[in-house]
C-alpha cells in the first residue's frame, strides 16, 4: 500500500473520530448538561457536563475533523508525498484516549470520584498529539520562503492548537496543585477564544484560501495577506489573556486595553476577510449550481465569523465595565457562533467543493440543503437566546434542549457526513469542475 493510500486511510480515521466526538460526546454531553441544569437535584453537575461538552467539542470534534481534512489535502497542496506517516498515526493514537479522559468528569463526578488527575492526563495526551501533527505540518509547509495564504493559516492554526492545549494543561495542573475548583472555570473563556478563533479560524480560513478561490474563480489573495494574518493573531493573543485571567477585575488599568483589543480584533477580522477576497462572494461571475451552493455556504461562514467577533467585542465591553447589564451568555454565544456557524458552514463549503457534481444530486443534494438550513437555524436560535429577553423560554429544557441541541446534532452530523463522503471519494484529488 503506497503512502498516499495509507495517508488517506488515516484521514478517514480522523474523520470517524470527529463524527464520534460530535454526535456522542459533544452534543450528547450538551443535552445532559441542559437536562441537569433544568432539574434542581442535578444542578451541581450541570457545570461539569457543560465543561466536558466544551472541551470534547474542541479536542473530539473540531481538531480531528480539521486535522483529517488537512492530512488529506496537504500533500496535494504542496505537491509532495507523505513523508511522516508515523507522526500522523501517533497523533491519532494520542488524541483518542486524550479526548475520553478530558470528558471523564461527566462520568466520574456523578459517581463521587475526583477527576482532576484524569483530566490533566487527557490534556497532556492531546498536547502530545498536537505536537506530533505540528511536526508533520512543519515538514510539508513551514519551509516555504514565500508562504501562501493557506500556509499562513495552517501554520497559525496549528500554533494556536498547541497554545490552547498548553493553556488547558496549565489550568488543569493549577486545579490539581492549588485545590481550587474554580481555577479551570476562570481560565475557560480565554481558552475557548483561542480554540475557536485561533485554531479553527486560522486553519479553516487557510483551507478555504487553498481550495475555494480556484473552484469559485475568485481573485488570488493579495500580497498583504501576511500582515492581515499577523494583525488578526496579534490582537487575538491579548484578548485571550484578558479573558483567561479576567485582568479588568484585578487591575483597573486593564479595562481600556481589553476593549481596545476587542475592537481591533473585530477590525482585523474584517480586514483579513478583505485580503482573502471574501467580498467577491457577493458579486460572483457566472457559476454552476454546485459553485453557487459552495459560495453560499462560504459566505455564510464568513458572516458568522464576523458576527462572532462582534459579539466577543460586546462580551469584552461587559467584562471591562463599559456595559452595565448585558446578557451573561454573550461569550458563550460568540464561541458557538464560530464553532457552529463558521465551522459548520465551512465544512459544507469544502465538502461541496470536493465531492464533485454528484454532491448536489439525489439524496446527497437534499441532505446538503437540509444541513445548511438546520445549521443556520441552530445558530440563529443560539444567538437569540443570548441577546433577546426570552426569559424562561430560552432557559427551559424543552426549548433549549430539543430545539437547540437536537437541531445541532442533525445539522452538524450531516455536515460531517459530507466530509466523510469526500474522504471516501476517488484518489485523484479535489474535483474543480
Amino acid at each position: 500500500m503506497d503512502d498516499i493510500t495509507v495517508g488517506r486511510t488515516l484521514a478517514r480515521y480522523y474523520v470517524t473520530w470527529g463524527v464520534f466526538g460530535l454526535l456522542v460526546a459533544g452534543c450528547g454531553l450538551s443535552l445532559v448538561g441542559v437536562y441537569q441544569a433544568a432539574h434542581p437535584e442535578h444542578a451541581t453537575l450541570a457545570a461539569i457536563s457543560s465543561q466536558a461538552h466544551a472541551w470534547t467539542t474542541v479536542v473530539g470534534w473540531m481538531a480531528p475533523l480539521l486535522l483529517g481534512l488537512l492530512g488529506w489535502l496537504l500533500p496535494l497542496l504542496k505537491r509532495s508525498g507523505y513523508s511522516a506517516l508515523g507522526l500522523q498515526r501517533r497523533a491519532l493514537v494520542w488524541f483518542m484516549p486524550g479526548t475520553l479522559l478530558v470528558a471523564a468528569p461527566a462520568v466520574l463526578e456523578p459517581m463521587g470520584r475526583d477527576s482532576e488527575i484524569v483530566v490533566t492526563i487527557g490534556w497532556l495526551l492531546c498536547l502530545a498529539a498536537a505536537v506530533e501533527y505540528a511536526a508533520l505540518v512543519y515538514r510539508l509547509s513551514v519551509r516555504s520562503l514565500t508562504p501562501s495564504a493557506a500556509d499562513l493559516g495552517i501554520q497559525a492554526g496549528m500554533a494556536w492548537l498547541g497554545a490552547t492545549l498548553l493553556l488547558g494543561l496549565a489550568a488543569a495542573l493549577g486545579t490539581v496543585f492549588t485545590g481550587r475548583a474554580d481555577f479551570m472555570a476562570s481560565s475557560e473563556p480565554g481558552i475557548w477564544l483561542g480554540a475557536v478563533f485561533g485554531f479553527a479560524g486560522n486553519l479553516g480560513l487557510g483551507l478555504a484560501a487553498a481550495l475555494l478561490p480556484e473552484f469559485l474563480r475568485m481573485p488570488h489573495t493579495r500580497p498583504q495577506v501576511r500582515g492581515a494574518f499577523g494583525a488578526y493573531n496579534s490582537l487575538l493573543a491579548p484578548l485571550v489573556v484578558g479573558f483567561m485571567w479576567c485582568l479588568p477585575h484585578v487591575y483597573s488599568w486593564g479595562r481600556l486595553p481589553l476593549i481596545v483589543c476587542a475592537l481591533g480584533f473585530l477590525y482585523a477580522t474584517l480586514h483579513l476577510m478583505g485580503r482573502l477576497h471574501f467580498g467577491a462572494l457577493v458579486f460572483p461571475p457566472h457559476h454552476t449550481r454546485r459553485q453557487r451552493a459552495a459560495r453560499l455556504a462560504l459566505g455564510t461562514a464568513a458572516f458568522w465569523l464576523l458576527i462572532g467577533a462582534l459579539v466577543t467585542t460586546g462580551a469584552a465591553a461587559w467584562l471591562a465595565g463599559f456595559v452595565e447589564q448585558p446578557p451573561p451568555t454573550l461569550l458563550s454565544a460568540a464561541v458557538h457562533l464560530v464553532a457552529v456557524g463558521f465551522f459548520g458552514n465551512l465544512v459544507l463549503a469544502l465538502g461541496i467543493a470536493l465531492l464533485g457534481p454528484a454532491c448536489l444530486q439525489g439524496l446527497r443534494g437534499g441532505l446538503s440543503a437540509i444541513a445548511y438550513l438546520l445549521t443556520n437555524l441552530w445558530v440563529l436560535w443560539r444567538l437569540a437566546t443570548a441577546v433577546l429577553p426570552l426569559g424562561e423560554l430560552a432557559q427551559s429544557y424543552p426549548a433549549r434542549g430539543i430545539a437547540g441541541a437536537v437541531i445541532g446534532i442533525a445539522s452538524l452530523g450531516l455536515g460531517v457526513w459530507l466530509v466523510w463522503g469526500f474522504v471516501h471519494l476517488d484518489r485523484r484529488g479535489p474535483d474543480r469542475s
